[in-house]
């Protein structure tokens, strides 16, 4: 698909999923969403080219942080259609390092999970989500830890490993990369970034928008 015909059919799925009140993705009423004289996502250009980075060519990343009401809403949904990605294509979630030490240790505490059993990533998210609606410390997170069932040990050692220190790291340094500014906030193969507030914030949108960029990545790696 070049350029213009995904424009085009973006702007025809914008305007014919807008108006959908049965869309899984949408933000509730009143959540901040951009405000009315805003809220048509930009057609012309509903995203941001950056890079290129090669060295995230054939990730989709998703930018989080465990406060954001929007990520808890979307992170399991959007986490499915990153199942749905032609390969070598591979979702990512990075939780935001900011320098608030709570939210530090909730973003540790995915990548200590990630390092212990990564298949129980979805459980912590789960809980971490709702931890951090009432946690006042970054103990409070290492709670969610033990109550996985992981002891002192484990949870030390995993954040001391290398490959635990390497991707937190890397987390810090995507950030910075992408200049993120928004949470949820995604960025496609190393190209181009974008969020809800290019659509309105409608996510099936977003979604659709995101399978063309990533069809653009793939096009233009293969020419």
């Amino acid at each position: 698909m070049n350029r213009r015909r995904f424009l085009t059919a973006f702007a025809a799925l914008s305007a014919s999923l807008a108006a959908r009140a049965d869309n899984p993705f949408a933000l509730p009423e009143n959540s901040g969403a951009l405000p009315e004289q805003s809220a048509k996502p930009d057609i012309v250009k509903p995203y941001l080219a950056v890079g290129p980075y090669a060295d995230d060519q054939s990730r989709v990343f998703m930018f989080m942080s465990y406060e954001c009401p929007y990520c808890e809403q979307t992170w399991y949904g959007m986490g499915e259609w990153g199942r749905t990605l032609p390969e070598p294509f591979r979702f990512v979630y990075v939780p935001l390092y900011t320098g608030n030490k709570r939210l530090d240790a909730a973003a540790t505490g995915f990548y200590i999970v990630r390092s212990l059993a990564p298949q129980r990533i979805a459980e912590y998210q789960r809980l971490a989500f709702e931890a951090a609606k009432t946690a006042r410390s970054s103990a409070d997170f290492a709670q969610v830890l033990h109550r996985m069932g992981f002891s002192r040990n484990q949870i030390d050692a995993a954040a001391a490993d290398k490959q635990t220190q390497n991707r937190i790291a890397r987390a810090m340094l995507l950030v910075r990369r992408y200049r993120v500014t928004a949470t949820p906030f995604f960025t496609v193969g190393g190209r181009y970034t974008t969020h809800a507030g290019f659509t309105g914030g409608d996510y099936r949108v977003l979604v659709q928008l995101m399978n063309g960029l990533v069809s653009d990545v793939l096009q233009s790696t293969h020419r």
